[in-house]
């Protein structure tokens, strides 16, 4: 990937002039959560991504996207960018986007390759992730906000005597003989930071009833 021929192409436009955005250090460049869509292309200095109060990647280097995912999405803003230092970046409108990419489009194979690494790192850490909780000897199912199941481990298939085919994307209620009892459970978790421990009644296929101890836990993932 060229990215010094990118940001040649870039500079060399007159209407991208009009663009170029001055930063200082500590400046916001986004807002996690916010509705700007902008795209920013970094042309010098250093950024830092947060997710709340937690720092989750450094941005450096010339060409470099900023808010690509806001951009592409139309979607809030995914994370807070700061400056560590003084520099420049284009700054693309969201209203503008189809016209830079149809005249830019190697711009697009650059969004497309830092997606990808990304993909293809945070790919690797669920892979770690898995094989951890594999060895873990207490059952674990993780469920989206919707109730969907999309992760757990080889005790949670004992325990409930599920297999793939029978979680993924399955009702995590389902899992228990008394639904509503874990809907119930689950309401009454007031934050991120509650653990709440109930017994609630599993109906194994082949093992009959069975009363599990259940920890639940909400886990924020503003992503």
């Amino acid at each position: 990937m060229h990215h010094h021929s990118l940001i040649q192409d870039l500079l060399q436009n007159p209407v991208i002039q009009e663009y170029i955005a001055v930063f200082k250090k500590d400046e916001v460049l986004c807002v996690e959560g916010s509705d700007n869509k902008d795209l920013f292309i970094l042309l010098s200095g250093k950024l830092e991504a947060f997710k709340g109060s937690n720092k989750i990647s450094e941005i450096s280097g010339e060409g470099a996207p900023i808010g690509e995912i806001s951009f592409l999405l139309g979607s809030k803003r995914t994370a807070t960018v700061k400056a560590v230092s003084d520099g420049e970046a284009v700054r693309i409108p969201h209203e503008n986007m189809e016209q830079v990419l149809d005249k830019f489009p190697l711009l697009m194979w650059r969004i497309a390759e830092v997606l990808a690494t990304r993909l293809d790192a945070r790919t690797e850490t669920l892979h770690a992730l898995k094989e951890f909780c594999d060895h873990l000897p207490d059952a674990v199912v993780a469920a989206k906000k919707d109730g969907k199941i999309i992760a757990w481990n080889r005790s949670a298939e004992t325990l409930f005597g599920c297999g793939w085919t029978d979680m993924e994307n399955g009702a995590i209620e389902r899992l228990y003989d008394q639904p509503e009892k874990f809907q119930q459970a689950i309401e009454g978790l007031n934050s991120s930071e509650n653990v709440r421990e109930e017994i609630l009644k599993v109906k194994h296929p082949t093992k009959g009833d069975r009363y599990i101890s259940t920890n639940l836990s909400l886990l924020l993932d503003r992503q």
